[in-house]
């Protein structure tokens, strides 16, 4: 790219991308644009296929209209801070600022199009994902921490890849891609799971290995034959511009939205998945049409899957202490808890995975403490289902009781532990909104069951966060995002922005991963779910 760049002719030089980074592969060929410099308009050639470059004075701007938008580009000393007000600018900077200041990395992630926010020396939710995704495209450690690697990498990347004699290359992403919490309003930022409201993968754009073909990110996961909307932002594109969607192949994907896509920033994408019968794979793309040519200016890769049913047997359990002393059942009432069993399904459905649960059967068992019972693992889970004389080999045994000591639910592995196939849940009212978090709870042991967040071999590390253990944990936004998630989020950080990840107030999330990221041992939740869902070695004899 920067040999064929003529640095005679350009102060600045910038580029509108499908995706952050310095892969030439993002970079959108949108013609010529135009130069207004007070009065004078000027026809800009792109350089190099995409690459703009402009004069721009130290200290000054100009406006250029690319893809019906008109951007401000501004060539900037140091400075601190950037115009609240600023709207949609294009920002070279002389100097960039130290590393170890939050203001320093702002410029470096701005400039390869990872930050869409303005350089205020915050660290908010932008700059927290920006973080998140540069890692997750240079195989770093996805924890949302800078410093040591991940400060040298992204200085290395911007020095080396980002820069053209002393110019340094403007890039932009335009479109990004993330859950649909409401069907009518596009500014709602969380709600109840929704089996039509699939959380898109999102942690970086780099091509990896999912789900058995080799994808760029951001990826989502529809079931066969099942509607699904997705939000759309405009990150860096003007309102008014039209926005059309085309899918490829276009047999697998049907578009419900009435196009072109309404002129706000936010913006609900109705689809509907056609029937499939084998894994597929197809391309959702964002079009901007110009002087007739189409010019893609967002990627979304969409994954269809076959419904896998699994059977499940919930069982009412009334515990009593030692000799039959006080008698305890469930708190809450078995029409609750059907509501808690579909939220469940809505959590699992987007990943092709739907749970039978069968009609209730009644537990009665001692143990040490009347209407509880211990955590973690116990032998106690075991006597429940010793107490089950046809306890059934061939489903997930859910024990619903009125309380675990420290925990939400437990979890007994078939494929940790040879015997039992069961879990053990309870509903604390007090602690969640509605029946959100019983679900998101329940959802997650199952997740347990199928050995997912399995890959340390040692019973207490087993969510996502634990990596590579307990005293390195993760604390970011897209771990607390996913649904082997082991900690509540108002926990983990005191920032407002983190403390909700989109499934409802104080519920963690219920993102189930799809990519696979080669630097996180927790990840590909979904093949590696619906690969063990499938695996008579889960139904064990004891």
């Amino acid at each position: 790219m920067a040999q064929k760049l003529d640095a005679t002719t350009a102060d600045l030089v910038f580029s509108l991308q499908t995706a952050p980074g310095v892969d030439a592969d993002y970079v959108i060929n949108a013609g010529e644009a135009k130069l207004k410099d007070g009065g004078k308009e000027t026809l800009v050639k792109p350089q190099a296929s995409g690459f703009y470059g402009v004069k721009v004075e130290v200290g000054s701007s100009v406006d250029i209209q690319i893809l019906g938008t008109t951007y401000t580009v501004k060539h900037e000393p140091e400075v601190s801070l950037e115009d609240e007000a600023a709207g949609l600018v294009l920002t070279g900077w002389q100097k960039l600022g130290a590393l170890n200041q939050i203001h320093g990395r702002q410029r470096r992630l701005q400039l390869l199009g990872y930050y869409t926010g303005r350089v205020d020396d915050e660290r908010g939710e932008k700059m927290h994902r920006a973080i998140l995704n540069f890692q997750a495209d240079n195989k770093l450690r996805t924890d949302g921490v800078t410093g040591g690697n991940t400060n040298a990498k992204l200085n290395n990347v911007v020095q080396n890849k980002n820069k053209f004699g002393e110019t340094y290359v403007i890039r932009r992403s335009l479109i990004r891609f993330t859950r649909a919490p409401s069907d009518t309003d596009p500014k709602l930022k969380w709600g109840i799971p929704s089996a039509k409201a699939p959380d898109p993968d999102d942690r970086g754009f780099i091509k990896v290995n999912t789900m058995g073909t080799s994808l760029r990110g951001p990826v989502v996961s529809m079931a066969s034959n099942s509607p699904c909307r997705i939000k759309v932002t405009r990150e860096f594109i003007g309102n008014d511009v039209p926005l059309h969607i085309s899918v490829s192949p276009g047999d697998l994907v049907e578009v419900v939205s009435k196009l072109p896509l309404p002129n706000q920033k936010e913006m609900i994408l109705e689809l509907k998945a056609n029937e499939v019968t084998a894994k597929k794979e197809a391309e959702l793309k964002v079009v901007v049409k110009n002087n007739g040519t189409e010019i893609v200016v967002g990627v979304l890769q969409i994954i269809l899957l076959p419904l896998f049913r699994m059977e499940v047997r919930p069982y009412w359990t009334t515990i009593a202490g030692p000799g039959g002393v006080n008698p305890t059942a469930p708190a809450t009432s078995k029409n609750t808890w059907s509501r808690i069993f579909a939220l469940v399904n809505a959590v699992w459905q987007p990943y092709g995975m739907y749970f039978q649960f069968h009609n209730w059967r009644n537990c009665n068992v001692n143990l040490s403490t009347a209407g509880r019972h211990s955590a973690p693992l116990t032998p106690e889970l075991v006597s429940m289902t010793q107490a089950v004389a046809d306890f059934e080999q061939d489903k997930i045994n859910i024990f619903v009781v009125k309380d675990i000591d420290g925990a939400n639910g437990l979890t007994w592995s078939p494929l940790r532990f040879r015997w039992p196939n069961a879990i053990s849940i309870t509903y604390k009212a007090n602690e969640h909104r509605g029946n959100t978090g019983p679900a998101l709870d329940l959802a997650h042991e199952i997740g347990h069951y199928l050995g997912l967040a399995d890959n340390y071999g040692i019973v207490l590390y087993s969510h996502v966060e634990e990596d590579p253990d307990k005293t390195h944990k993760k604390h970011d936004i897209f771990s607390m995002r996913r649904l082997m998630y082991g900690g509540w989020p108002e926990e983990d950080s005191t920032e407002g922005w983190a403390r909700n990840v989109g499934y409802g107030r104080n519920a963690s999330g219920g993102l189930v991963s799809v990519r696979n990221l080669p630097q996180d041992k927790t990840d590909n939740e979904c093949a590696n779910a619906r690969k063990q869902s499938r695996s008579l070695k889960r139904y064990r004899n004891p």
